[in-house]
């Protein structure tokens, strides 16, 4: 199963689509990695994205909230089947 799963750099997003990964699903993360919170904390090389990117597949995109056509061709590239929203 493929789950687009927002604010993956944050706590709740991280957690979600890991127990997602580990349970053997495809992810999809999202997250605007913007400066509201302390970047290092959020960057890719943090290492909550280094252990998702071990366990399974898991696609992430760096965007600011997305735009419809954004979100379209998201859904057009991707067969997502759930979508957990957890981004503020």
């Amino acid at each position: 199963m493929t789950t687009l799963v927002t604010g993956t750099a944050d706590f709740l997003g991280f957690h979600a689509a890991r127990a997602l990964l580990l349970h053997g699903d495809t992810v999809v993360g999202a997250d605007s990695l913007n400066a509201y919170y302390d970047v290092s904390l959020r960057s890719r090389d943090w290492p909550r994205f280094n252990r998702c990117r071990r366990l399974a597949a898991l696609c992430f995109i760096g965007w600011i909230w997305p735009t419809a056509m954004r979100l379209e061709r998201l859904f057009g590239e991707h067969t997502l089947e759930r979508v957990f929203q957890l981004a503020a």
